[in-house]
């Protein structure tokens, strides 16, 4: 899996599914190396500034939106990224958490889980 090309142009608008901590991190490590070296240049080049950003804004946004969902949340606390500084504390903890599980196989099995022993002392009083 290419972790820079295919949030670009296999999941530009894939709004849906889950994004690990390394496709996440790489993706917006390689466009903060790509945006700050427009940092440095002069005008004709600030279009190209605004063409990048516009290109690389759909799929950032999607790869940040899968993030979440990997965390088992709702896509749209992505907007807590428009809040000044809760921003920044959200990204660093994006992608520093850990996946969570989603699916029966990433579950462990039910003999390596401790007893459940509310259950266990049920009586039937009827």
């Amino acid at each position: 899996m290419n972790y820079i090309t295919d949030p670009i142009f296999k999941n530009y608008f894939n709004f849906s599914g889950r994004a690990t901590r390394k496709e996440f991190g790489i993706f917006f490590a390689f466009y903060f190396v790509v945006m700050s070296a427009f940092q440095f240049t002069t005008y004709p080049i600030d279009i190209a500034f605004g063409l990048v950003w516009l290109l690389v804004l759909i799929p950032m946004v999607s790869i940040t939106v899968r993030r979440i969902h990997d965390l088992r949340r709702s896509g749209w606390w992505a907007l807590m990224l428009l809040i000044p500084f809760l921003n920044l504390a959200l990204l660093i903890g994006l992608l520093i958490r850990k996946s969570v599980p989603h699916t029966m196989t990433d579950i462990p099995a039910a003999d390596t889980m401790p007893a459940n022993t509310a259950s266990d002392s049920y009586t039937d009083t009827e």
